[in-house]
């Protein structure tokens, strides 16, 4: 059975910035590192709250433990 690091990474949607292109930015340096996008998560206590979190995830083997 796979084991799995797993790490949590937040970022902001500002008003002023595309929100797409912060993304595939973080997509794009995660993926070419071996991580695999698990699940986006808005804080959501306030519908105002440009707080995301990116879950990732690796296999054991790839991050050397």
């Amino acid at each position: 059975m796979a084991q799995y690091k797993y790490q949590i990474n937040r970022i902001e949607h500002r008003p002023d910035a595309d929100f797409d292109a912060q993304l595939e930015k973080v997509l794009d340096e995660y993926g070419a590192n071996g991580w695999e996008l698990v699940q986006i998560l808005h804080r959501g206590k306030v519908s105002e709250d440009p707080t995301y979190r990116l879950i990732f995830k690796t296999e054991k083997s790839q991050v050397g433990w």
